[in-house]
């Protein structure tokens, strides 16, 4: 399982640019755009913020050549890449978590799923490195804080989930649920459910949803990963 391919992302990241899509008045952002635009203009790691002489060569290049804000980190500009709703904040790639979070993933198109992350504002969603299963990163939030997570599995390709039958595994049970309706499963995440089950330091839960697909059977994982340390 991977993310959808980079370059596409970014065409259309850029064509929406062309097409007014992305809108050009502020007055016109929609407020879940207008808080991450806002958090990339004033990160310390926006280009426009930083002095020229400690910036790597692609970073000078965007300064001097474009003269519009792009991230130190992942060298995207940084207006596009908060209007790209697959994207998360670029200082995910340092290993940090990121000032705001990846509203859906579209994998490729072979794959058997996407994952919209109706829960934006809490949690972050990803794909394991090792590419076997979907991340939810907690960070290490006040859990007292955060309400019922709620994320949207979206089958593709003739995948057929099999309704109400989850598996778990690992360190604590968030009382996950899952309602199936056609290709769209509704998944529940009830926080208040955690508080006597984590551990302090590192947590780490997986659970899996069997699907079915050309007549055989298939697991699609699920990793929630919550640091306890500092709360």
């Amino acid at each position: 399982m991977e993310y959808m391919n980079q370059g596409k992302v970014i065409f259309n990241a850029f064509k929406d640019t062309l097409t007014g899509d992305l809108p050009k008045n502020e007055s016109d952002y929609p407020k879940w755009f207008k808080d991450r635009y806002d958090k990339c203009l004033s990160c310390e790691y926006n280009i426009d913020n930083m002095d020229t002489e400690s910036l790597d060569f692609i970073s000078k290049a965007q300064k001097v050549t474009f003269n519009k804000g792009a991230c130190s980190i992942c060298h995207c500009f940084v207006k596009q890449k908060a209007w790209t709703k697959t994207e998360a904040c670029g200082i995910e790639k340092t290993g940090a978590y990121p000032l705001w979070n990846r509203h859906e993933i579209v994998t490729r198109d072979k794959d058997p799923f996407n994952l919209v992350n109706l829960s934006y504002g809490f949690v972050n969603i990803g794909i394991e490195d090792t590419k076997e299963s979907f991340v939810i990163d907690f960070g290490s939030k006040n859990m007292h804080n955060i309400p019922d997570i709620n994320l949207q599995l979206i089958s593709k390709n003739g995948v057929v989930v099999n309704s109400d039958n989850l598996i778990f595994y690992g360190d604590f049970d968030f009382g996950v649920s899952q309602k199936t309706n056609g290709t769209i499963t509704d998944i529940t995440i009830n926080t208040k459910s955690v508080f006597g089950e984590v551990k302090e330091g590192f947590n780490v839960s997986v659970f899996s949803i069997p699907y079915n697909y050309m007549d055989k059977e298939y697991e699609i994982m699920f990793k929630i990963i919550y640091d306890h340390a500092t709360n």
